[in-house]
């Protein structure tokens, strides 16, 4: 026990050397004992984007959770879908005994300007992608983001292969990684559809209210015509707020959902009409 907090707390000690000396742009590994790193990129104010568990349903939640019991030197399993999150650096899911450091020269590239490097976090923040061990993992994104150059120095390392083999040959078994989309690649057409004369957050504003304009029309598309201009009501107390979505998406505690849902025997108000 005293062994367990002994290394928390050197692990406390790291992260707040980390946030006051860590610069935005420089790559943090978090060197589990298994030999295995996971990389996120420092962003400001303690915060870091990395590969994280992208949204998922229960079955995908439960399966992760079994495998990250059994390997639980692993840290968070990905499997199928990853998902570009930005997050306090101690909230990162590493197994104890991890440790944290600032490394920009493990990989000999010189690094790109703040913009650029900038523009790259902007356009992949919050972006699903499909995990693939082999071409698209955390290393790969965070020397996109500080190189321009998706590169991982570990899955070129055999002895890094053969200590993870069981572990892939058991989640092969699970779900397919092969990806068709490989992360350098799929980055740098998102990159290139980016007109030179557009910020990247005005581009990502405009492919928004591209997609919400050609999507199947909802009853939300009857509230929302410009996805980025918010929603009229939005400052309302949260009761009132909750109240008027419910009203404006036709989703709540009415009879037609009741009825729905199972839990009423008809759709219809007192009055008779639909609810």
């Amino acid at each position: 026990m005293d062994y367990q907090k002994q290394l928390k707390r050197e692990a406390r000690k790291e992260i707040d050397e980390i946030k006051s000396s860590a610069k935005f742009g420089d790559l943090i590994e978090f060197c589990y004992p298994i030999g295995y790193s996971h990389w996120a990129v420092y962003e400001k104010d303690g915060h870091v984007i990395h590969f994280a568990v992208a949204d998922e349903n229960k079955l995908m939640s439960s399966v992760r959770t079994y495998l990250q019991s059994a390997f639980p030197m692993s840290g968070d399993i990905l499997l199928g879908q990853t998902k570009i999150r930005r997050m306090p650096i101690e909230e990162v899911n590493v197994p104890t005994g991890a440790r944290v450091s600032i490394d920009n020269n493990s990989h000999k590239f010189p690094p790109s300007s703040k913009k650029d490097m900038r523009k790259r976090l902007n356009l992949l923040l919050n972006v699903v992608f499909t995990y693939d061990l082999f071409s698209c993992n955390c290393e790969h994104f965070v020397t996109f983001v500080r190189y321009g150059r998706a590169v991982c120095n570990q899955v070129s390392n055999q002895y890094f292969l053969l200590l993870l083999m069981p572990l892939i040959v058991f989640i092969f078994h699970l779900i397919r990684l092969k990806s068709r989309h490989p992360f350098n690649r799929t980055v740098q057409e998102m990159l290139g559809s980016i007109p030179e004369d557009l910020s990247t957050r005005a581009w990502l504003a405009t492919t928004w209210k591209r997609e919400w304009e050609s999507a199947k029309s909802t009853r939300m598309h009857r509230y929302i015509q410009d996805p980025g201009d918010g929603v009229e009501g939005e400052h309302l107390p949260r009761r009132h707020w909750t109240l008027l979505n419910h009203l404006r998406t036709g989703v709540g505690r009415f009879k037609s959902s009741m009825k729905e849902w199972g839990l009423a025997d008809s759709a219809a108000c007192e009055c008779g009409k639909p609810e």
